[in-house]
């Protein structure tokens, strides 16, 4: 058995190297959320890696800089993406990055003879939605207070129209990063 000094001694130097291992941890920096589509810088952090591979999850590699990466981020429905670096084949670090991407408009609920909610995907980099109803597909006009209306949720009542009448809405995500494009465009009619 160990005597006492010998156990401090192996005690101090486990707690020297876990402090030491704390001390230089991995991490892959650059900015989240970031616009769908737009093309941004990440660099690794830590202790030095002979190796360095990068790959990412929705977004396609620009060129590496061997510790630094540029890359372009879908612009898809997909709301997340992420960059990991290896030495080698060897996982060392990765960034989960939130994405500003334009929502999936999806079926109106709610429809009546002058009314219907219009309705829409989640995008968590989006602090709010602008809404545009139109009785024209291809949206040469708006409906009245319809035209990049503010909406903070998923949906929105659209009131005040026209009884038996065909309306179209499309929906894009807002933060301060900027206004992503459309979405798909639903096709909504109200009732007789």
């Amino acid at each position: 058995m160990k005597n006492i000094p010998e156990m401090k001694k192996t005690i101090i130097t486990i707690i020297a190297i876990t402090f030491c291992l704390a001390a230089y941890s991995q991490t892959v920096d650059g900015p989240s959320p970031v616009m769908g589509g737009s093309t941004q810088m990440y660099t690794y952090s830590g202790p030095s890696i002979n190796n360095p591979v990068w790959q990412c999850s929705n977004c396609t590699i620009v060129d590496s800089y061997g510790l630094s990466v540029s890359v372009t981020w879908g612009n898809n429905s997909n709301t997340q993406g992420s960059i990991a670096i290896f030495d080698g084949s060897t996982f060392v670090a990765s960034k989960t990055v939130s994405l500003l991407v334009a929502p999936i408009a999806t079926a109106a609920t709610n429809v009546a003879s002058t009314s219907f909610t219009a309705n829409w995907t989640s995008v968590p980099a989006a602090t709010s939605y602008r809404l545009d109803v139109s009785t024209s597909s291809s949206f040469s006009s708006f409906v009245s207070g319809y035209n990049n209306l503010t909406v903070s949720g998923t949906s929105q009542s659209v009131t005040g129209l026209t009884v038996n009448t065909t309306y179209y809405y499309r929906v894009r995500s807002y933060s301060s990063l900027g206004t992503t494009g459309n979405s798909n465009t639903i096709t909504a009619g109200t009732g007789p």
